[in-house]
């Protein structure tokens, strides 16, 4: 085929090694044309009109990948119900321990490298059936400094955390009542706990700078009801 559009060709080819595309069906792919368009650019004279139109196509596949680019980093699941196993260790528990037998263990290890590393972040501690107990957060803006790891740790050995527990009041040598006669009653009284006598596995996510406040209020306060957590937050 004779290179009727040396210059043409030229363009192509780097639009091709910056957005890595293997060939020309790659890079009309990622034009949203069809590969017919990229043989006829390279091979037949461009006019004014289609110039403009190709520069457009550009321009539309640049912004659309840096949307999926900041709409995928807004939330970056690390871990997902991941089972706790918990161990002892300098006064307190882990969630998990990195060694076994002297020998590290390969993924725990990673987990906790990326867990130390992630400084804005959000997780939530699960029960045996997946329903969220406690959802925290760390990086919200204006708080100290920490990372995920930490955080995480400071609440799974937090003693305070509130929890209803019904308690049997039935006196059973009174006469017996319904409760709408005004019988007993049994309802929930708070009690202490801590989630590492509850919780049996955990989610993390890092987010995006600045976001782990707003989308820990918004979490608490769809779930809410059904968390262990003291207090709603606010958006800020």
């Amino acid at each position: 085929m004779a290179n009727l559009n040396p210059d043409m060709n030229k363009v192509l080819d780097e639009l091709k090694k910056r957005q890595g595309c293997n060939n020309d069906a790659d890079l009309a792919r990622w034009l949203g044309v069809k590969s017919p368009s990229i043989s006829n650019w390279r091979s037949k004279p461009v006019s004014t009109t289609v110039l403009t139109n190709i520069l457009r196509k550009v321009e539309d596949a640049t912004q659309a990948q840096t949307r999926k680019s900041q709409k995928s980093g807004l939330i970056h699941a690390i871990v997902e119900f991941h089972p706790i196993r918990k161990v002892q260790a300098n006064g307190g528990w882990l969630l998990f321990a990195t060694r076994r037998d002297g020998e590290q263990i390969p993924f725990l290890t990673g987990l906790k490298e990326r867990l130390e590393k992630t400084s804005s972040g959000i997780y939530v501690f699960h029960d045996s059936s997946g329903i969220p107990l406690y959802i925290g957060q760390v990086g919200r803006s204006g708080a100290k400094t920490n990372n995920l790891w930490k955080q995480l740790h400071t609440s799974f050995n937090r003693q305070d955390i509130s929890r209803g527990q019904y308690a049997d009041r039935t006196d059973v040598n009174e006469k017996f009542r319904t409760v709408t006669d005004k019988g007993p009653k049994v309802s929930p009284d708070k009690v202490k706990c801590s989630l590492l006598q509850i919780a049996f596995s955990f989610s993390t996510y890092e987010v995006t700078a600045g976001m782990a406040g707003p989308i820990e209020a918004l979490l608490l306060r769809v779930t809410g009801r059904v968390l262990l957590n003291n207090r709603l937050e606010n958006f800020e």
